[in-house]
């Protein structure tokens, strides 16, 4: 049996590594937000593309009508657009089923990821916003007038009152969207940017 030597110098035993611990509750919560989202994203992009398709079919039917051929050049007009809000649903949505498994998944990337999809969420909303006002107002105002424009059988200037009324809500409304779009992103980012959730990405991913 060796015996114990004061001169042998001791082995140096690693100190314990710290415990990771438990992401702060914003971690998950928004991560199952991020799925939920995702989902709903390519619901909606599906919905925009084959419900213009399903319009443009029954239009088909009566090519005839005044009516249906101004809402048909309306909706030729405004499939570049749609076009590009369904490609913004999925990729925003792609952006948050990543960002939502791996928060879930308690990995300190999903909040990178998180934030990738925040502000790409609010680029496209302002960009959504700019062609709104710049393009979509401009046919639904002109689409508005040509369908209200029949004043037969209505009392004098109720015609020009409904179509004032339903101009001014179309562009309140149409403005608001987007705006109110970008408070999730905005509470994502601010939730996910806290110092908890910091101290715990540094830790997590070892630095």
């Amino acid at each position: 049996m060796d015996e114990y030597s004061p001169y042998q110098t001791p082995h140096s035993a690693a100190p314990p590594a710290l415990p990771q611990g438990p992401p702060p509750q914003s971690v998950k919560v928004f991560g199952i937000l991020h799925l939920v989202l995702a989902g709903l994203g390519v619901i909606f992009a599906l919905i925009g593309f084959f419900s213009t398709q399903f319009q443009s079919m029954i239009h088909s039917m009566n090519p005839d009508d005044p009516s249906i051929v101004v809402q048909r050049k309306y909706q030729e007009d405004l499939w570049p657009i749609s076009v590009m809000t369904s490609m913004f649903y999925l990729g925003l949505a792609a952006l948050l089923l990543v960002a939502g498994l791996k928060l879930v998944r308690e990995k300190a990337d999903g909040v990178m990821w998180s934030h990738r999809y925040a502000w790409t969420s609010i680029v496209t909303k302002v960009i959504s916003l700019v062609v709104t006002v710049a393009y979509v107002l401009p046919l639904t105002n002109r689409l508005m007038g040509e369908v209200l424009g029949d004043t037969r059988g209505l009392p004098a200037g109720s015609s020009q009152t409904i179509m004032n009324v339903t101009k001014s809500f179309t562009t309140i409304s149409s403005i608001l969207t987007p705006i109110i779009a970008c408070i999730y992103p905005a509470l994502a980012l601010y939730f996910l940017s806290r110092p908890a959730v910091k101290a715990w990405v540094i830790r997590a991913s070892g630095r």
